[in-house]
């Protein structure tokens, strides 16, 4: 299975959870905008009251447009197919490294060759800290 049919089977399982929330809790989304209305009308000492009512009526209808559109899409949804999660298989070609190649035995690295700037070399030992530890003043008796 590819990647985009993967995404596309996604898409339709989010669609149909979206749908079931909506018919689950639609009642509970329209009490939730009625009451972030009234908190903004208080807020605003009624001065918009209007325009958040208006704001409300048109959130509410969008949720039940929502509502509708999804259990449209929905219906013409075939039923849920199983998503295969594993990821797909690359047939082993001649030639391939992971099938060729022998496990290092020798871990020194060739004479030409010079290790990264941030790894010492393994003769030397590590820097010590050159700066004396700070003491406190003793105090004066």
């Amino acid at each position: 299975m590819s990647f985009v049919d993967r995404l596309k089977d996604s898409a339709v399982t989010l669609r149909k959870e979206a749908g079931k929330t909506l018919d689950q809790h639609g009642d509970k989304i329209a009490g939730g905008l009625e009451k972030a209305g009234s908190v903004a009308s208080r807020a605003t000492k009624g001065k918009y009251d209007t325009h958040i009512s208006k704001g409300v009526g048109l959130a509410k209808d969008g949720v039940g447009k929502a509502k509708e559109e999804l259990a449209k899409r929905n219906a013409s949804l075939p039923p849920e197919s199983p998503v295969d999660t594993t990821p797909p298989v690359r047939p082993v070609q001649p030639g391939d490294p992971t099938v060729d190649v022998a496990p290092a035995t020798d871990t020194t690295p060739p004479a030409n060759t010079v290790p990264p700037a941030d790894v010492p070399p393994a003769d030397v030992p590590p820097p010590v800290d050159t700066i004396p530890p700070v003491r406190p003043p003793e105090p004066e008796v």
